[in-house]
């Protein structure tokens, strides 16, 4: 554990393979705003994969100033990569194999700040326990998380709740007339994200009633446009792919409901953008998604797996557009009443270098 703290040298902030969440998206909005406070940041890429094709750029475009691939079974080679002698603190990001590392990166470097990004409960947290005493300070980005980590007990590492904000571009709603409910999922294809959970909740959905965009990159597409046609629901789906943030915020500014079926999460970015944007939200109640969603008042739960009461909570949406607008608007009341992003940046900042960052004019 660091002798000091991360206020000189460079940020040096380890990924898993990129993919195109809301902790990839939140962690350039970080990396961006280390930089303009005169950071050096760069990226440590823990995988074997090729990055062609992973749109790493369009992510952190101005964000960094370079990055570079590891390899963690090549444990000299990475712990040199990323223990370098100008690297002023280490941030270990959605609990990378490269973990694993982190006593060895101690040992090079003892003055080395090591921070680590706790997004759910279910993230890592063998791995946690294990690299705890390496650990300066885990950011935990909701009260689910943090609980997780004060389960650890003694193991546990210190730890700062720190809750995640959205990048909301200014964006007008969108006006459509055509008598459905445009519904949206937008998130990584992936597992712990359910995109099936959609495609099963639109099949059993009138198509003259409602229509859905997915939108979202991840291994899982073919896989996902497969079962679509399989149920039938070519007509009834338009497909986005990954979209940057103006594409992004045009999509949420046309979304009448936000369908979020995850079976595991943290506080995702999407859903406080569409509470933001006045979309109302849809949600399994699973990790920190009941923080942001209180059923009935801000939008609607379901049991994460259940198609039955997903199908059931849009069905009830459709039919009562007053409660629609009623739980949208009360969504963005109470969103809007929390701390700014540029506020929570600068916390993030000061948690990652240990010292006091600038705070916004």
């Amino acid at each position: 554990m660091s002798a000091d703290s991360g206020r000189h040298g460079k940020i040096t902030v380890v990924l898993p393979f990129p993919g195109f969440g809301g902790g990839e998206r939140l962690l350039s909005q970080i990396c961006r705003s280390l930089r303009q406070d005169g950071h050096r940041v760069e990226l440590r890429i823990d995988t074997h994969r090729p990055l062609d094709g992973s749109s790493l750029a369009a992510w952190f475009e101005g964000a960094i100033d370079g990055w570079r691939r590891i390899a963690p079974d090549d444990a000299p080679l990475a712990v040199s990569a990323i223990a370098e002698p100008d690297t002023g603190a280490v941030v270990w990001c959605n609990f990378p194999q490269a973990l694993s590392l982190a006593p060895a990166v101690s040992a090079a470097r003892r003055s080395l700040r090591q921070v680590a990004f706790l997004f759910n409960s279910t993230d890592g947290g063998d791995r946690l326990r294990a690299m705890a005493p390496c650990i300066d300070l885990v950011i935990a980005e909701s009260l689910d998380a943090l609980a997780s980590i004060g389960a650890m007990r003694l193991d546990a590492p210190p730890a700062r709740l720190i809750p995640s904000a959205p990048f909301v571009l200014p964006v007008p709603r969108a006006a459509r007339n055509d008598g459905r409910l445009l519904v949206g999922f937008i998130g990584r294809m992936d597992p712990i994200k359910d995109p099936h959970a959609v495609l099963r909740t639109a099949a059993r959905l009138p198509a003259a009633g409602f229509s859905f965009v997915i939108a979202g990159g991840g291994e899982m597409q073919r896989e996902v446009r497969r079962h679509a046609l399989i149920l039938s629901l070519r007509r009834s789906i338009r497909w986005r792919g990954h979209l940057d943030d103006e594409a992004l915020a045009r999509q949420f500014a046309a979304l009448d409901v936000l369908l979020v079926p995850s079976r595991i999460d943290g506080r995702p970015l999407v859903v406080q953008e569409a509470q933001r944007r006045g979309v109302a939200v849809v949600a399994s109640r699973v990790g920190g998604i009941p923080e942001l969603v209180e059923d009935g008042v801000t939008g609607l739960l379901c049991e994460a797996g259940d198609d039955t009461a997903f199908t059931a909570a849009l069905l009830r949406l459709r039919d009562d557009p007053a409660l629609r607008l009623a739980l949208a608007d009360a969504a963005r009341r109470r969103a809007e009443a929390q701390e700014p992003l540029a506020e929570r940046l600068v916390r993030y900042k000061e948690a990652i270098t240990g010292t006091k960052a600038p705070h916004p004019a």
